[in-house]
């Protein structure tokens, strides 16, 4: 039993509040706060009085430390929550300062919540950490109450945004959090796009490479990601270090070994994948005072999707929204550049979820800036390219016909990129698909929502290399890893 759990089990417990006006009855809640920099907050209101309490999460870590906690569920809230508790009656609230003269500290008479599972969680937790029986009850609320306990939130909230510096309609924006509620939060499995059919090693290869390709900035001084050497870069470096020793390295401060090592984890190279884990390595780089500011970027650029992906339903919460424009923003300040992962989600997410959520509009600059300078970039070469097809309206363009001069495949005029059909029926929609003949002389078809088919012809060029390499070594018995192109598969798709 630690020294806090022992005084607070000694505190005295009340009826009544030690100015007698109202009853020892305090509520408590768990918000995010949205302002830049953000975090969990514990929220304490005695409701008769709407006397507030607010304590940052964890307590007892640095601010920079606090992207730590993010709570999925009311027992992955409830330690954090508990000793937070704890310290701010041995602190009498707030008002033990030496400025003051505060009342002696005393315990609550009786702690209420709205949401159940947190109740049930923090009394689980109450009791583990040895807090006396009549204290771990917490009782659950709902009603009138919780608008009082808001209403005395949002008067507090209103200091938090002048502080910021926020006035005018820029202030009137920034709506005030509610309690973070577990009961109705499903989450999706995890990575949703990672595919887990046969053959599991290339799927694996692809979707670490894949989201190293998030982290490539996109502008016109850029050249895209060499894919073949990517993949054949990935694959060399899986076969060559291995898990154990990327995680030791990880685990002894290396910020390219903790990316790697996320990275492994959320491909499956771990076992299943952990969203905990995979988050714990990249806040391990962010908050790592050895880390430069460029592997800072890329942790929060592989951060997005780990909020943007969470839910099992197409809404996104508040909470995880605010978080992944948060790490995007930070991703543009520490990298000065625009990654592939950022502008993704300011295309599709924060751009269309301003209109509905309207406080996206007041902060992220960096992103919202990053965004408009690609647009204006990408009409600016739409605009160049539109000229230069019309004065050759007859061209015939061999780059954008030979992929597909073929039978059976599609169509060949290709206006727009994004409007490229799917060459097969068996393939994803919206995707373009390329044969890949295997050392068996099976043919596999790779489809892609993303690739362009130079890309795609990229992979499928690394593919049959190493098939002819493996077979030239003997076939898969003479190399040390599995040969590239040289596992069966139908109709895979890259994302």
């Amino acid at each position: 039993m630690s020294e806090s759990v022992k005084a607070f089990n000694k505190l005295p417990r009340p009826l009544r509040s030690p100015s007698g006006k109202a009853p020892n009855h305090w509520h408590f809640d768990l918000r995010y706060v949205t302002l830049e920099p953000p975090a969990h907050i514990l929220f304490i209101v005695q409701l008769d009085t709407s006397y507030v309490h607010i304590e940052n999460l964890p307590h007892d870590t640095p601010r920079d430390h606090s992207l730590m906690y993010f709570p999925e569920s009311g027992t992955a809230a409830a330690p954090v929550v508990c000793r937070a508790l704890i310290h701010s009656f041995l602190e009498s609230l707030g008002a033990k300062t030496p400025a003051k003269n505060a009342p002696a500290p005393y315990a609550p008479y009786k702690l209420t919540t709205e949401e159940r599972s947190l109740a049930k969680a923090v009394e689980k937790e109450f009791k583990r950490m040895g807090v006396r029986d009549e204290l771990c009850e917490i009782e659950t609320i709902s009603g009138r109450p919780l608008i009082t306990a808001q209403n005395a939130f949002n008067k507090i909230w209103r200091s938090f945004v002048q502080m910021k510096g926020l006035t005018g309609i820029a202030a009137s924006l920034m709506k005030a959090p509610e309690p973070i509620g577990f009961a109705t939060l499903r989450l999706s499995r995890w990575p949703k796009d990672l595919e887990t059919r046969d053959p599991v090693e290339l799927n694996r290869a692809m979707y670490y490479t894949r989201q190293l390709s998030a982290l490539q900035p996109v502008d016109n001084d850029t050249p895209p990601m060499d894919i073949k050497q990517a993949i054949s870069g990935v694959m060399d470096l899986l076969s060559r270090k291995s898990l154990a020793v990327v995680r030791a390295e990880a685990d002894a401060g290396s910020a390219m070994s903790a990316i790697d090592y996320a990275l492994r984890v959320q491909a499956g190279y771990d076992g299943q994948p952990d969203r905990d884990v995979f988050r714990h390595y990249l806040v391990g780089v962010i908050t790592s005072t050895n880390a430069s500011d460029i592997d800072k970027a890329r942790a929060h650029g592989l951060l997005i999707e780990w909020h943007t992906m969470s839910s099992a339903s197409t809404d996104i919460r508040s909470r995880y929204l605010h978080a992944a424009a948060h790490h995007a923003n930070e991703c543009v300040r520490l990298s000065g550049k625009s990654f592939s992962a950022v502008l993704w989600f300011a295309s599709k997410l924060l751009e269309p979820m301003s209109h509905q959520v309207p406080d996206l509009n007041v902060q992220y600059k960096g992103v919202w800036n990053a965004f408009k300078k690609r647009d204006e970039e990408i009409n600016r070469d739409t605009s160049q390219a539109e000229k230069k097809r019309a004065k050759k309206s007859n061209r015939y363009d061999w780059k954008i016909h030979k992929p597909f001069c073929k039978p059976g495949a599609p169509c060949s005029v290709l206006e727009k990129a994004e409007s490229m059909p799917s060459s097969s029926s068996t393939g994803v929609q919206g995707s373009i698909s390329i044969p890949v003949v295997g050392p068996d002389g099976k043919t596999t078809l790779l489809s892609s929502k993303t690739m362009t088919p130079e890309m795609l012809k990229e992979i499928r060029k690394a593919s049959e290399k190493r098939g002819a390499d493996s077979d030239s070594a003997g076939g898969r018995g003479g190399s040390n890893r599995p040969a590239f192109g040289s596992i069966h598969m139908e109709n895979f798709t890259l994302d």
